[in-house]
């Protein structure tokens, strides 16, 4: 078993081995203040105790000069309510407490048993673990209040901003992990929304209107062989019902068409000309683009029916921790 001197040597070798970790995320700044300031505190905190002859650290750093515990003072204590800041940095109240009951617990285990097996910490005059468990709790909410009033105007600015996109996932290559980084940047009761095009159901109509439907299956066809995601409609509940995200609501509504309100087909099949050619959907004598857009209308005309081309999903996720 390690005696107290070694066990002391080790704590300051990971300490010191943390630093560079814990403060390479960025704001450093603010870390280095945290830092300090639980230092102090601590220092002042633990001397009171001591002078009041509630706690005895018999082994210690540097006896001949402090009587309290320097490591945990100025090195272990501020390191965890520095992680404790980083991990709450999103956080609601309710999951800033409990991490902060969730950081106390393993430090006031390794307190109670050094306490129990060692000299490194006695209680004195009716002290125990509890005062000490309430004590590490306060003190890391009292810091991560500071931190909170250190956090950059930026992120107070633009609090529970929505994150809103528009015809995006559909050609993603990784649409889950994108939302899930997205998420990341949500304050909590932060929405995240979604509106897609799908082709699934489409196109319908119960009067046959073959020029429209050839022209429709053009334009997806081209979509899909560039690497589109022509279902991405039905896929949004499963890439919006992540970790961290509650998806509230799903919903779809039709584009569509009538004979006095026509679609504009023909002027998207233009913009797409190249793409669906480069593509092999239809040679450019089959699209006959000049005249496209009167065939269209023409047979729209002549159907007097009611024509959906596609179905536009919606969805929006609010994010909870």
């Amino acid at each position: 078993m390690l005696s107290e001197r070694k066990i002391l040597n080790v704590t300051l070798l990971m300490g010191v081995g943390l630093l560079p970790i814990l403060f390479k995320k960025p704001g450093i700044k603010k870390w280095s203040v945290i830092h300090i300031a639980n230092g102090i505190t601590s220092h002042l905190i633990d001397g009171y105790l001591v002078k009041a002859k509630r706690l005895q650290y018999p082994i210690r750093l540097a006896p001949k000069i402090f009587k309290i515990n320097i490591l945990y003072d100025y090195l272990i204590c501020p390191l965890i309510s520095i992680l404790y800041c980083q991990s709450s940095y999103n956080s609601g109240l309710v999951s800033t407490i409990g991490k902060a009951f969730l950081f106390a617990t393993p430090q006031i285990a390794i307190e109670y048993l050094a306490e129990k097996k060692t000299k490194l910490i006695k209680y004195r005059n009716g002290w125990t673990w509890i005062h000490s468990y309430l004590g590490i709790v306060a003190v890391k909410l009292t810091f991560r209040c500071l931190f909170e009033l250190l956090k950059p105007k930026e992120y107070d600015s633009h609090e529970k901003q929505p994150i809103v996109g528009r015809r995006v996932l559909m050609y993603l290559s990784e649409p889950k992990r994108v939302i899930a980084e997205l998420s990341a940047l949500l304050k909590v009761g932060g929405l995240m929304i979604f509106q897609e095009h799908d082709s699934t159901m489409s196109p319908g109509s119960v009067v046959p209107m073959p020029l429209h439907k050839q022209v429709n299956k053009w334009i997806w066809d081209t979509v899909e062989r560039e690497g589109g995601n022509i279902h991405i409609g039905f896929d949004l509940w499963s890439l919006l019902a992540q970790k961290g995200l509650v998806v509230e609501k799903v919903s779809a509504e039709a584009v569509v068409q009538t004979p006095d309100a026509p679609y504009p087909m023909a002027p998207i099949v233009r913009v797409m000309l190249h793409r669906l050619i480069e593509k092999g959907v239809a040679t450019e004598d089959e699209i006959d683009i000049n005249t496209l857009e009167y065939r269209l209308a023409e047979e729209c005309e002549k159907s007097k029916a009611t024509y959906i081309r596609e179905m536009v999903f919606c969805a929006w996720a609010r994010k909870i921790e």
